[in-house]
C-alpha cells in the first residue's frame, strides 16, 4: 500500500501540532545538576591499617553494593581505622528502595564482617527534583 505524500503531509502537520501543544507541559530546569544520586556507606575499624580494611571489609562491601538495582559506579576509600563505599546509582532510581536495599544487604553481610567493625552507617545524596516551567508563549502577569 503505498501512501500518498498528501496523507504524508497532513499527518506531519497533525504530530507538529501535537508537539507544540504539548510543549509549555514539558519541565525544564534552569540549572541543572551534574551529579548523580548516590549513597555512602560509612564504617570504622579502629586500630587498623588501610590495607587490612581495605582488604577484610572495603571489598567485601563493594562486592555485596554491587549487587544493588540502578548502580552506575562504585567509589570506595579505606584509611586508617574505617572507609566508606559510596555507590552512584542511576538519575531515576527511587532513593528509599534503593536504601532499603543496601540496608538489607548490609544486615545480610553483618555476620562475615571481622570482629572490631563498627555498624555501617548509610547516608545518601539526592539531585533536586524540583524543576522549573518555562512557558512558552504571552503570559500575562
Amino acid at each position: 500500500m503505498k501512501a500518498s505524500s498528501f496523507t504524508i503531509i497532513v499527518s506531519f502537520i497533525a504530530v507538529a501540532l501535537m508537539g507544540c501543544a504539548l510543549l509549555p507541559l514539558l519541565p525544564v530546569k534552569l540549572a541543572p545538576s551534574q551529579s548523580l544520586p548516590s549513597l555512602t556507606v560509612s564504617f570504622s575499624m579502629t586500630g587498623n591499617s588501610a590495607r587490612t580494611i581495605e582488604s577484610e571489609v572495603t571489598s567485601r562491601l563493594e562486592s555485596i553494593l554491587a549487587r544493588v538495582r540502578g548502580v552506575k559506579g562504585i567509589d570506595s576509600k579505606s584509611y586508617n581505622g574505617g572507609g566508606r563505599v559510596s555507590i552512584s546509582l542511576d538519575r531515576h532510581a527511587d532513593m528509599e528502595n534503593t536504601r532499603f536495599e543496601v540496608s538489607a544487604l548490609v544486615r545480610q553481610s553483618w555476620s562475615e564482617m571481622p570482629e572490631g567493625v563498627s555498624y555501617p552507617t548509610i547516608s545518601l545524596r539526592q539531585v533536586e527534583k524540583e524543576s522549573s516551567q518555562v512557558s512558552f508563549g504571552n503570559t500575562n502577569g
